[in-house]
């Protein structure tokens, strides 16, 4: 019974030890859990459970204290002093398997927090334990072990040493070539944390052939593997150009770069860190990546991903600019500068933006072409902003400072320069002042640019000390242009000018001033002189003024009996007496057709070519010879001359003229009209001497009208003495002015006449255009302009007509 009953309760506290440990690494696992666990003493009571009987116990209790190791600091330290260490590893070897696992992630908890703990763990003898466990069996202990000494040797080169020291690498090596991925993975991340610390450990690894395993690892199709494979490349190449050579003769390309597409953010991060660390050490390298499309990947990637994945893509690319700048060009043609100068508005963390400026700085600063392509993105006035950033760290107002400093040296898109004159600080002005100094004095253009968008004023407003870099580039930018340019510009020119206008005295000739200049100036004003011959239009009638008449020219006489009868007596003095049977008359009766009142008993002879108009009054088709009889001369019509009468259209009659016929001693070109009916044309050609009009072949016949035309009359001037003409021009003269005074205005109505309206006038003593009676009708009651424009003053009058 008393057997049975101890076997009970001993079989009752190991079930309670077993539910203690298990309750304990379950509420572990939890980091909210941790600090009420420390405070229960629970490490206590779980260091003897370490070294218990059942295996299982032991495995649990090395969990929790693990777990509880991993999650804070202190109780790592505690664990270390509590010699935890020393129970946890003593017998080890014996252990099973379950247990060394349980014992290692102890092991990576303590060290996982710092180089000190993880220190102390290879003073206590961690080492040796974990080589034992690398060379267990069970892959699951293997790499448990592969893990611990992946923690302790990332802290320092010291640790990192440690591990090589105690021969971990070939066993490492060994590991990558085992089938399975878990074990594979955790070798090639020991392997990366040994040789990240110095070339010597990198050294060691490689001459393991530990390239050539990782590059096989990198092939796999896992993801876990590939990107832990890609980084311990990377921390073996990025140490020096022959390790990077000896990566690059590991056939990993182009598959890196097909990787960098990867859906894992990680393992495409990964690879374009692999990428940077080679294309950073030598032209060579740099082209050998170029060549299998290195710059389309990368430039693809940074368009694609944001934040930390994409830094290893922009430094990748600096590096390739920076190597030539054939390189460069080629990642500014693929947008490369595009895409950098979006990210350098898109991202927030300072360490990316320092690498996108560094960047920048290394794809421009090869060539004006390279600046160019920064400042046509604007890249300039953005690392100025962030320069002048209060919130920027010092690294990256250093890079952005080295990077403006090398693009601004060689650009030459002074536009783009300009802009920064404004807003730029005094450390980045200085080498956009000396750009500007060393462009402007060889280019025309750009000086008469730099004056039109205001460049050079806003130079002459910068304040800058004597003896300063900035005082020297002002100094020759201005002496590239003309000082009274430079003055004008001059923030002070408007105050000198003012000055010059307190001391400036006017001085005006005495002979300038007006006599008087009280009153307002005002311009005197000038009447607008009357014209003569200028006639008021009666109000509420269309009225169309005459043409002006000059009163020398004025033939309307109001008795035109009576003038005749002195013209003819004036005639008559000078030629002689007229002929036997010869009748002269100055009018027509009402019915009368023929011009000149010619008798029917008088004899004509005219004889009209064809195509000519009517004698007379004959019908279309007739022929009439007119005779003029001459005294003494004969007179031959010029060719082409008409003398035509007012007709109208279809009309066409001639007046024969006699020997003898009577002229006017007018002016030239007036015209003596008698009274005709509506309808009848008339024409008068007075002859002055004894004349004979003789038509010729080709010429117009005095006296005949063709459809159509106005009337006209031929005069000549009259032969008279020099007293006889005085005479009788101032007896006519006076009846002139007296009969045009008497003459009312009337409305006018336009008939053409030689292409031209000239006004008809309607005047009382008519009824529908016919005179009432002879004596009413005027001496001249149509004037043509063609006519008025022909004559010309009488002799010894030289007023213009």
């Amino acid at each position: 019974m008393a057997q049975k009953t101890i076997e009970r309760v001993n079989a009752a506290y190991e079930q309670a030890r077993r539910d203690y440990v298990n309750s304990i690494a379950d509420l572990a696992a939890r980091p909210q859990n941790v600090p009420y666990l420390y405070s229960g003493r629970v490490l206590e009571n779980l260091r003897p459970l370490i070294t218990d009987l059942v295996p299982s116990i032991q495995h649990n209790a090395a969990i929790a204290i693990g777990r509880m190791a991993g999650q804070n600091e202190k109780i790592a330290e505690e664990i270390l002093r509590d010699n935890v260490i020393f129970s946890l590893l003593c017998n080890l070897k014996c252990k099973g398997k379950m247990y060394k696992r349980a014992a290692l992630y102890v092991l990576r908890s303590i060290s996982s927090h710092s180089s000190d703990l993880a220190e102390n763990l290879v003073t206590c003898g961690a080492m040796d334990s974990i080589m034992l466990c690398l060379e267990d069996f069970d892959p699951k202990v293997r790499e448990a072990a592969c893990w611990a000494a992946e923690y302790v040797a990332k802290h320092s080169a010291g640790l990192a040493q440690a591990v090589v020291d105690a021969a971990a690498v070939p066993m490492l090596i060994v590991c990558l070539r085992e089938p399975e991925l878990s074990l594979k993975t955790a070798a090639a991340a020991t392997l990366s944390s040994i040789c990240k610390h110095s070339l010597d450990l990198a050294q060691v690894c490689a001459d393991c052939s530990a390239i050539s395993c990782l590059a096989i690892c990198a092939k796999n199709p896992d993801c876990r593997l590939k990107r832990q494979a890609f980084q311990a490349l990377s921390e073996i190449a990025k140490h020096c150009p022959e390790l990077a050579e000896l990566v690059v003769e590991a056939e990993i390309f182009p598959d890196v770069l097909t990787q960098m597409a990867h859906t894992d953010e990680i393992t495409k991060r990964n690879a374009a860190v692999l990428t940077r660390e080679i294309v950073k050490h030598s032209v060579e390298l740099a082209e050998f990546v170029v060549n299998f499309g290195g710059v389309a990947a990368l430039v693809d990637m940074l368009e694609r991903t944001e934040g930390a994945t994409r830094l290893p893509a922009i430094m990748a690319i600096g590096y390739i600019g920076a190597q030539s700048d054939q390189m460069a060009s080629a990642i500014i043609s693929a947008k490369g500068m595009h895409h950098l100068a979006d990210a350098l508005c898109t991202e927030k963390e300072d360490h990316i933006l320092a690498a996108i400026v560094w960047s920048i700085g290394q794809l421009g600063k090869h060539s004006p072409e390279h600046s160019k392509a920064a400042a046509l993105n604007n890249v300039f006035m953005k690392m100025v902003k962030m320069y002048c950033c209060k919130a920027s760290s010092d690294d990256l107002r250093q890079k952005t400072k080295h990077s403006l400093k090398i693009m601004l040296q060689k650009c030459t898109h002074l536009s783009a320069l300009e802009t920064l004159l404004e807003e730029a600080p005094l450390t980045i002005l200085k080498y956009v002042l000396g750009q500007f100094s060393k462009v402007l004095p060889h280019d025309a253009r750009a000086r008469r640019l730099f004056v039109t968008t205001g460049g050079l004023r806003k130079v002459q407003q910068m304040n800058v000390e004597e003896g300063t870099p900035l005082y020297e580039y002002k100094a020759i930018i201005n002496l590239c242009f003309p000082e009274e340019i430079v003055n004008y510009y001059s923030p002070a020119y408007s105050e000198s000018l003012l000055k010059s206008l307190e001391v400036f005295e006017p001085k005006i000739p005495p002979d300038v001033l007006l006599a008087d200049r009280s009153s307002s100036l005002e311009r005197p004003t000038i009447k607008a002189m009357r014209c003569p011959y200028y006639e008021e239009p009666p109000e509420g009638e269309d009225y169309m003024p005459s043409p002006p008449i000059p009163e020398e020219c004025d033939t309307d006489l109001e008795d035109e009996d009576e003038e005749g009868a002195e013209l003819q007596k004036a005639e008559d003095e000078r030629a002689g007496s007229l002929k036997p049977g010869e009748e002269r008359t100055g009018s027509l009766k009402p019915g009368d057709e023929k011009t000149g009142s010619l008798k029917p008993e008088e004899e004509r002879a005219g004889s009209i070519k064809s195509g000519g108009g009517n004698s007379g009054s004959l019908k279309p088709g007739e022929e009439m010879t007119e005779s003029l009889k001459t005294e003494e001369r004969t007179s031959s019509s010029k060719p082409g001359e008409d003398k035509t009468g007012s007709l109208k259209p279809g009309d066409e009659k001639t007046g024969s003229l006699k020997t003898e016929e009577r002229t006017a001693s007018s002016k030239p070109g007036e015209e003596k009209t008698g009274s005709l009916k509506p309808g009848e044309g008339r024409t008068s050609t007075l002859k002055t001497e004894e004349r004979t009009t003789s038509l010729k072949s080709g010429e117009g016949r005095t006296g005949s009208l063709k459809q159509g035309d106005g009337k006209s009359g031929s005069l000549k001037k009259e032969e008279l003495p020099a007293d006889d003409q005085k005479s009788l021009r101032s007896s006519i003269g006076s009846k002139r002015k007296s009969s045009v005074s008497q003459r009312k205005k009337v409305p006018m109505e336009g008939i053409k006449s030689d292409g031209m309206t000239v006004p008809t006038v309607k005047q009382e003593g008519t009824t529908d255009g016919k005179w009432n009676n002879v004596n009413s009708a005027p001496a001249a009651m149509e004037i043509p302009l063609a006519e008025i424009g022909r004559r010309t003053p009488a002799s010894g009058d030289t007023s213009e007509v």
